[in-house]
């Protein structure tokens, strides 16, 4: 059964999968700073968050370094991103793995 919006008196979205914000951050949309500058937006600022500009800079780099290594086996099906890509994929996979979720 594919996922449904239901608009009542309250809009609800039915059979969706909670994902990380993490998650989310690594292979969602643009990131976009916050418009007072504490923050990224993403979707034209539907989505919003916040945190210490130490964060929010190291988000960027390692966004960027998936982006760049998605790119790259794209451009070449073959390459072994475990091990061109090793220390980006590791960091990736503890950020993920080891993050608090709350739902």
């Amino acid at each position: 059964m594919p996922s449904e919006k239901v608009k009542t008196s309250s809009i609800y979205i039915q059979d969706s999968t909670n994902i990380s914000d993490y998650a989310l951050l690594m292979f969602g949309g643009n990131l976009i700073p916050s418009k007072n500058g504490d923050g990224i937006e993403m979707l034209d600022g539907y989505l919003q968050f916040s945190a210490s500009k130490s964060v929010l800079g190291l988000i960027k780099i390692m966004r960027g370094e998936v982006d760049t290594l998605l790119k790259r086996k794209i451009e070449d099906p073959k390459l072994d991103v475990n091990v061109e890509g090793k220390g980006v994929v590791a960091a990736l996979v503890e950020l993920l793995h080891n993050q608090n979720v709350c739902y």
